[in-house]
């Protein structure tokens, strides 16, 4: 065996802690866990302007990205104030999306297909998890292409690997970080990274 006098658990599940011992409660109750993806070949001019026109954006962003005429790099709308997606998006817990358009003609990222409460640290509620997400995310383009002008010839171009996991076992720390804390940047002597979102 390999020994050390302390073990950073880096396993993003508490792996290495829940089986040391220490004690942790299951957190996958008050989160989701979703699963993004991209299309291509999306007029986003169109596709902004029908947004607009229906009032459903509640985010956007314009910047220089360098491409003339290309100056969408982030939207969020309410897709389920549509008719044609309320009760689909009801019906599994999705919202949103909120996306980032990185390319030329693109929604590289997607952010709207989700479940709650799945418990990540089970391998057989996972796997369950990601077939329906990836059937959600499907639908979702497939739905897209059918209902918002500028999809019409619209693919998609990528999917995440599996399911992003928000939340499963929260360690009993000897302090946790409070509101205040985070909001502030508060540094501590034996912090180990640094996060920003």
């Amino acid at each position: 065996a390999i020994l050390a006098r302390s073990v950073i658990d880096c396993t993003g599940d508490g792996d290495v802690a829940a089986r040391a011992g220490v004690p942790f409660k299951k957190c996958h109750e008050t989160t989701s866990v979703g699963f993004p993806f991209g299309m291509a070949n999306v007029d986003l001019k169109r596709m902004e302007a029908f947004l607009q026109e229906k009032g459903i954006i509640y985010q956007i962003i314009h910047a220089d990205k360098g491409v003339p005429g290309d100056d969408l790099v982030r939207i969020g709308f309410h897709l389920s104030e549509l008719p044609e997606f309320h009760d689909f998006m009801e019906q599994n817990g999705m919202w949103g999306p909120l996306t980032v358009a990185r390319h030329p003609g693109e929604l590289s990222y997607i952010n709207t297909a989700n479940l709650r409460a799945v418990d990540a640290t089970d391998v057989e509620e996972l796997t369950r998890a990601e077939i329906t997400l990836r059937r959600q995310a499907m639908a979702m383009a497939r739905m897209l292409k059918k209902y918002i002008p500028g999809f019409e010839h619209a693919y998609v171009s990528w999917t995440v690997n599996g399911a992003g996991v928000r939340y499963t076992r929260c360690i009993a720390c000897e302090h946790d970080l409070t509101i205040d804390e985070i909001l502030n940047g508060q540094r501590f002597d034996d912090e180990i990274g640094l996060y920003g979102f």
